[in-house]
């Protein structure tokens, strides 16, 4: 008997600590008899049926919670309660029981289906605003090309009258004015190459049938040895070595291809140290993506300038001693991008540079 009285003292503390348990339980739970019936419930259950626990346990379920629908077992989906003026909305899960029974937990996502709808707006305003910016930076483009265009004819008139003007009045005039006279017809030719530089920027990406150009295959490998055609004058007087992996096919705009990967080795040739020039183009896929890699064992580069490497007319060498308009990397980014991959550098003064570029993989 003694044994007996101590396993009812153990199961009714155990069925104390499970009580004690469920009444801590965020989530309602309650579980029914083969009628639909409740057998039980814990205390999140009351307050969602709105009825002290004595007057929830043997009524059926439907009956307590209406917006589960009028008739038949509840099922398992998202509800709305709109009982009290408030909409509420809760994901219900419905699992059989033994003796056919059910057990039916509900846990309130009103916070979280709100957070949602809030996130869902605030991405279509910020989708809304992104196509404001685009807009805008199309726009841009346009203004920019246009001034561009039409700033070639009277910029090409001054560079003309100032060479004009140094070949009728050299040494007539006396050293200064020489001297002043070279210093504007110097100045109007780098202003002439920066507009064409600029115009050419401006140029990457335009026209209606980008897009269809974009999706082209381009054989790189063909294009790389174009590249080396075109520039084999360059290549003769560095004595530089250019070699590259085995490269793939990919999808694309042949022609901003070709100025991409020229620009690169290019570049590579022209900022080469006293050394031999050595450039490699490398090619490597990896995880639906084409990683290539220009690298050479020239000057190299400052980290500290990383940041404005890739942006228009920002030099890094004065241009008496390495020519050009620091225009050619920011169309190199342009282009990238518009292909939808990314550009970046890694390098160190003395220790070469290395530009990556990545293009998805077309398959």
């Amino acid at each position: 008997m003694g044994e007996l009285q101590d396993l009812v003292a153990r199961l009714r503390a155990t069925l104390d600590r499970m009580e004690t348990a469920l009444g801590c339980i965020g989530e309602a739970i309650a579980w029914t008899d083969a009628s639909g019936r409740v057998e039980g419930c814990n205390a999140a259950f009351d307050r969602l049926a709105a009825h002290p626990h004595l007057l929830v346990l043997g009524r059926p379920l439907n009956e307590l919670l209406p917006f589960w629908g009028k008739g038949g077992r509840p099922a398992s989906g998202v509800f709305e309660d709109s009982r009290g003026g408030r909409s509420l909305s809760y994901e219900v899960t419905v699992a059989g029981a033994p003796g056919g029974g059910v057990v039916v937990t509900a846990r309130d996502i009103t916070r979280q289906r709100d957070a949602e709808a809030r996130v869902t707006a605030l991405n279509r305003e910020l989708e809304g605003q992104l196509e404001e910016v685009k807009k805008f930076h199309e726009e841009i483009a346009r203004y920019t090309y246009a001034v561009s265009h039409d700033l070639k004819e009277p910029l090409r008139s001054v560079v003309s009258y100032t060479q004009l003007l140094a070949q009728r009045y050299q040494a007539k005039l006396g050293p200064e004015a020489d001297e002043f006279i070279r210093y504007a017809v110097s100045a109007a030719k780098r202003m002439e190459r920066m507009l064409s530089d600029l115009l050419a920027y401006a140029e990457v990406g335009r026209g209606d049938d980008t897009r269809t150009r974009l999706l082209e295959r381009v054989d790189l490998a063909g294009l790389f040895t174009r590249i080396i055609i075109d520039l084999g004058p360059q290549i003769e007087v560095a004595g530089a070595k250019i070699t590259c992996d085995s490269l793939p096919s990919v999808l694309g705009d042949e022609s901003l291809l070709f100025k991409l990967f020229r620009t690169l080795i290019d570049n590579a040739i022209k900022f080469r140290s006293e050394r031999p020039a050595e450039v490699h183009l490398g090619a490597v896929r990896r995880e639906g993506t084409w990683f290539f890699v220009v690298r050479d064992n020239g000057i190299g580069i400052d980290p500290k300038y990383f940041p404005r490497l890739f942006h228009l007319f920002r030099r890094l060498h004065p241009p008496d001693k390495y020519p050009g308009t620091g225009v050619n990397l920011a169309i190199c980014r342009k282009i990238v991008e518009l292909h939808g991959g990314k550009i970046w550098v890694e390098s160190e003064p003395g220790q070469g540079s290395a530009f990556h570029v990545t293009l998805p993989d077309s398959g």
